[in-house]
């Protein structure tokens, strides 16, 4: 699912730079919203693996191209003498939301 999702966020954050380039980053961003949105409601009333698969791994995934697209260009030509530094703190911000992996049973009994 996983793999899904990133081979479809590299994709698509590809094409989502070039549309931001013609378009702006306001339609990335709308766009990006859009596709997190349906895919993650999607991937909620997935009653099959093929169909979760598609919902979170490709819509999710291109969603998360499309969204990323936006902060991180605009970022860089805001700082260019700054950029990898931009481009750390943005992507270390957006993951700071991310859910946090509990440790298992085995885990937690291993380490004590």
């Amino acid at each position: 699912m996983f793999t899904i999702a990133v081979i479809s966020f590299a994709i698509s954050f590809i094409v989502a730079g070039r549309l931001q380039d013609r378009r702006g980053p306001r339609l990335c961003a709308a766009i990006g919203a859009v596709l997190i949105g349906v895919g993650f409601f999607l991937a909620s009333m997935a009653t099959s693996l093929l169909f979760l698969y598609l919902a979170f791994g490709l819509i999710v995934g291109l969603g998360n191209g499309f969204g990323y697209a936006t902060p991180i260009p605009v970022a860089s030509k805001w700082f260019p003498d700054k950029r990898g530094l931009i481009v750390g703190l943005i992507t270390a911000r957006s993951s700071r939301y991310s859910p946090r992996r509990r440790r298992t049973s085995t885990e937690r009994a291993i380490s004590g």
